[in-house]
């Protein structure tokens, strides 16, 4: 079992998702638009199109952590290169 300090990719989606969606929608989001395992250690990163919340996706070998963070001022800064 991995904890959130074992995590060994991090994965940051830039374009926006529909915050409606939750455990399952973003697991079926990263295994068919980004190609990519979520039952690996990594954490996958999502923002909504305001840029004011975020989701974080990770499994720890048991299940999945959904951590969901709203400012209530601002927004987070999503630097697009």
């Amino acid at each position: 079992m991995s904890g959130l300090d074992d995590i060994s990719r991090l994965y940051l989606v830039t374009e926006p998702v529909d915050f409606r969606k939750g455990i399952d929608g973003l697991g079926t989001y990263v295994q068919s638009i980004l190609n990519t395992d979520p039952f690996q250690n990594a954490m996958f990163v999502f923002t909504n199109k305001r840029h004011n919340k975020l989701k974080l996706l990770h499994y720890d070998g048991t299940g999945f952590w959904l951590l969901h963070k709203q400012l209530s001022k601002g927004t987070f800064k999503w630097r697009m290169s």
